[in-house]
Formats: structure tokens, C-alpha cells, sequence
């Protein structure tokens, strides 16, 4: 019989390459543009965040810099999100969703409430102890595979 840890092992290792698959597929949240999970994040943390620039989204979303220029520019020229310079400074540069956009974003919010809520219900039944325990292993489980980078 496995012990704890192997289990653990095999049940984050699952988990991973479920996130890598979902990753890769593309998914139209109702502007009719088929979109990447990187992608759709990118525009929820403008939406989310308007008139922001992108040191701070980059902060947010966590994605390498360069990453996240590639992104941007191919939202732009789906049309989906646009970059402008303020009055008071031309060398930031700032983003907001168009109307296109704006549709992406909203349906990704009417996407998760979809499919999440029987998974939010489960998550919602556990008692406070057991979801603390849970946040604590996730989080030693996260420091753990840094050392691995």
C-alpha cells in the first residue's frame, strides 16, 4: 500500500498535467474568438484591473516579460484589447478591454460559474479545520517544488 506521500506525489502530478492540458486548449468565451488560458487571464486581469500598465499586470498575472508582450500584441490584433499613452506620461503604456474584449471577459465569468459551482459546493462543505490543513499542504507543496526550478 502507498503511503502518504506517494499519494500526494501522484495526486499533484495529476493536477499538473491537467492544468498543462487545459493550458493548451483554446475556448471561445462568447466574443467568437478562440482563446488560450494565458490569454483569457491576460484580458480578466485587464478587465479586472482597468486602465492598469504592464509592469502591474505583469505582476499580477506573474508571466515572463516577454510572454506577456507576444500576448498583448496578439490580443491586439485579434482586437480584443487596445494600448494607449496618458496625458501625463507618453512612456507608459496602458491597456483596456474593447468591446470585443469586454465580451471574452464576461463570458469567461459565465464560464466558471458553470462549471465550478458543484466543485465550488464540494470545497464550500469543508469545515474550516480541513480547509486549513488543505491551504497549508498547497502551500508547502508549492515551496517544496521550488527548489526544483
Amino acid at each position: 500500500m502507498k503511503g502518504f506521500i506517494e499519494r500526494a506525489d501522484e495526486g499533484v502530478f495529476r493536477m499538473c498535467q491537467l492544468y498543462s492540458n487545459m493550458e493548451k486548449r483554446r475556448r471561445d468565451y462568447g466574443s467568437g474568438v478562440n482563446l488560450s488560458m494565458r490569454e483569457i487571464h491576460v484580458i480578466e486581469a485587464i478587465g479586472t484591473h482597468p486602465d492598469c500598465n504592464a509592469s502591474s499586470l505583469i505582476e499580477m498575472t506573474g508571466i515572463l516579460k516577454g510572454t506577456f508582450s507576444k500576448t498583448i500584441s496578439h490580443l491586439e490584433e485579434l482586437e480584443l484589447v487596445e494600448c494607449y499613452h496618458k496625458h501625463s506620461n507618453q512612456r507608459i503604456m496602458y491597456f483596456r478591454l474593447t468591446e470585443l474584449g469586454r465580451k471574452s471577459y464576461l463570458g469567461h465569468y459565465a464560464y466558471h460559474e458553470q462549471q465550478s459551482e458543484t466543485m465550488y459546493r464540494k470545497f464550500r462543505s469543508y469545515v474550516d479545520s480541513e480547509q486549513k490543513v488543505i491551504i497549508r499542504f498547497l502551500t508547502d507543496y508549492a515551496d517544496y517544488l521550488k527548489d526544483y526550478q
